[in-house]
């Protein structure tokens, strides 16, 4: 949840705050909610009843570098209008907040701000003044993107392919080497340490051992889209192939006693979203029954 107040030395600064059930977003199920109002208002309704969070990361903006209909993007600053103040800004690079747990883990006594939250996206959005007596807007978060998509598109292609190329790597140097690979597979009393880092394993070591698998771009997306929100939050919209991967790791993790268990994932499959909105919908009279937000130590 947004919010302004003071910092230590009195100026105003924004806020935000993890609260459950929280939700992430793949940029499909952005687009579903976005472009119907009937399912907008259900969603961004249930949310507000279940007093919970949709958390928004980078990534979702950077979708709407390889759109060309700015209408779209007007759509999605919309529902993010619908859904104010229950928004939390999340850092969807994951090398990043298992940086941030190892720091957490080393700061016993002191205060403990969540490692997966992304500030610097949340002053951006901050910096946005609104036209309205509203303390906070989405308007031009995004539509700013579809005008400067051919200027920004390079980088997005650049930040694909790197991904891609160090999976492809890594798969190379597994065939090579037997003991990287089960070091891949991994040790489940080792994956006991940060969480990030389990899920890092767990779906980064999915698509390493899946050697029949061709590559693109948009799993480079997808990977990211699923980690952090997978390690963090409480409901998650993925394509079908992940929604897969995060319950076989679920299973796996389940069998071997880990104590870390990923969201709960939804996809189009078997009629994912119209699952999801229910499961929302009664989450409010569940969310005294969800994990604390808490990092890592």
């Amino acid at each position: 949840m947004l919010s302004w107040t003071f910092d230590a030395a009195g100026n105003l600064a924004s806020k935000q705050e993890f609260k459950r059930p929280v939700v992430y977003l793949d940029h499909w199920a952005v687009r579903d909610f976005a472009a119907d109002p009937v399912l907008a208002a259900r969603f961004t309704s249930a949310l507000k009843v279940a007093h919970g969070t949709w958390a928004v990361s980078l990534l979702n903006l950077m979708e709407f570098i390889q759109l060309t209909d700015q209408g779209q993007a007007a759509q999605f600053e919309e529902l993010l209008e619908q859904a104010l103040p229950d928004l939390f800004f999340i850092d969807f690079q994951a090398f990043g907040v298992m940086e941030r747990e190892r720091e957490l883990a080393m700061r016993q006594g002191r205060p403990r701000p969540a490692p997966y939250g992304d500030p610097e996206l949340l002053g951006v959005f901050a910096d946005i003044r609104p036209d309205t007596p509203r303390p906070f807007t989405a308007k031009a978060l995004a539509t700013v993107i579809v005008k400067h998509r051919n200027r920004l598109a390079s980088g997005l292609e650049r930040f694909q392919n790197t991904i891609v190329e160090r999976i492809e790597l890594m798969r190379g140097q597994m065939k090579a080497d037997a003991e990287l690979e089960q070091r891949v597979k991994g040790s489940h009393q080792a994956a006991k340490a940060q969480r990030t880092w389990l899920f890092v394993r767990e779906l980064l070591g999915s698509l390493l051992l899946d050697r029949d698998k061709n590559l693109t771009r948009n799993d480079a997306m997808d990977l990211f889209h699923a980690i952090v929100p997978v390690a963090y939050c409480d409901f998650v919209l993925l394509d079908g192939q992940w929604e897969h991967r995060v319950r076989v790791t679920r299973d796996r993790l389940v069998a071997h006693k880990i104590g870390l268990t990923p969201a709960e994932v939804f996809s189009k499959r078997h009629g994912g979203l119209e699952h999801f909105l229910q499961r929302l919908e009664v989450a409010g009279a569940q969310s005294s029954a969800l994990p604390p937000a808490v990092p890592i130590a």
